[in-house]
Parts: structure tokens; sequence; C-alpha cells
């Protein structure tokens, strides 16, 4: 069982998740579809995380394109000194990537695929799912 509790209204002790008891983890990734509660998770189990472990330090980092960790910690007055935030600018690097890289990509896609130069430019232009999160990578 977990030793990380909190308690609720009636004083009763509940688990956290536990991942609040693994020491050993590096990275705790929130995904899922738009308005599930992501940002509400990664900040709650930031600011929790900084209050159990205070001499460690933590980074929280947000790939979403629309960023609202800021907006989430806002009415936190003073952020826990152990706990830096990053929103993470994935466009920006996906765009200095495919300045790069596009040429190859679309060499690769020439000889690896049926599609014409046409199509091909097309793909490329797309905004594809996941790109964020691998720009963060």
């Amino acid at each position: 069982m977990n030793s990380v509790t909190m308690t609720n209204k009636k004083n009763k002790a509940i688990p956290l998740p536990s991942f609040f008891d693994r020491t050993d983890l590096r990275l705790i990734f929130f995904g899922g579809k738009g308005g599930v509660g992501k940002t509400s998770c990664a900040t709650s189990a930031a600011l929790k995380l900084t209050g159990l472990y205070a001499d460690k330090s933590f980074l929280l980092v947000s790939t979403d394109p629309a960023h609202s960790v800021q907006d989430s910690l806002h009415y936190e007055e003073d952020l826990p000194s152990n706990l830096k935030v990053l929103e993470f600018e994935s466009q920006k690097s996906l765009d200095t990537f495919m300045d790069l890289h596009k040429e190859k990509l679309r060499q690769i896609a020439l000889r690896g695929t049926f599609l014409d130069e046409n199509d091909i430019a097309k793909f490329m232009d797309l905004s594809l799912p996941g790109m964020d999160e691998l720009m963060a990578f």
C-alpha cells in the first residue's frame, strides 16, 4: 500500500497515486485528449511533489501549444523554490527541425512511397498529432 496519503473532508486518510511514493522516477507524463484535465493533474502533482520532497528540484514542462500552466498556477502567490515551470514552444522547434530536414524527409518519402511531389508537399505541411510532444523530446 502507498505510504503517501492525504486526508479528505472527514479527515480520513486517502492513498495518493503510487507515483508519489516512487523516488526513483525521473519523468511523469500526463497525456490524453483535450479537455480531460492534464494541466490540472500535472500542476497539482508538481505542487504536491515539491512539498513532499523539498530537498529535490522539479521541472514542470508544458508542450501544449495553448499553454495554461501559468494560468493554473496564478493563484499560487509564491511557487515553491524547488519548482521551475517551462512552457515549451514546440512549434518553434518543429519549424527549426523542418527547415533543417524537410528536403531529406521529402527525398525519403519520394523513394519509399507511391506519393507524388504534390502529395508529399501537402503531407509535409500538415500538423500531425503528437508532433508537439515529439519536438519536446
